[in-house]
């Protein structure tokens, strides 16, 4: 009785074994792999690297969009007209991080509501 534990976890280990043959036979991403057989780990170990990917095309920059940095921009703009600190805080974060995200959202807001208005 205490073998058949044992004989049931080597059928199961062999025939994990097989499904990674089989998988990395099957993918041609892992051309050129060889799975170490005699490897007592759980993965097994590569003797090749796989082949590189084509290069693809060039894409454009990504323009930067981060908050930040347009704060930023937009303190320096109010500090080169010589606005005091007070008021360089109300232009720039009472404006930046107040007034323009809440009129975004609502913006948003309405504009949703009005299409799902004028959809039923």
């Amino acid at each position: 009785s205490s073998e058949e534990p044992e004989d049931e976890i080597r059928h199961l280990m062999h025939l994990r074994r097989l499904q990674q043959q089989k998988y990395y036979s099957y993918n041609p991403a892992l051309d050129g792999l060889t799975i170490d057989s005699d490897s007592d780990n759980d993965y097994p170990a590569y003797t090749s690297r796989p082949r590189p990917r084509p290069r693809q095309a060039q894409r454009p920059v990504v323009p930067d969009m981060r908050f930040e940095q347009q704060f930023y921009q937009s303190v320096a703009r109010l500090e080169e007209e010589g606005l005091s600190r007070t008021w360089v805080f109300v232009y720039a974060v009472l404006k930046d991080q107040l007034l323009v995200p809440f009129m975004s959202g609502l913006t948003w807001s309405l504009g949703a509501h009005f299409w799902l208005w004028y959809r039923t």
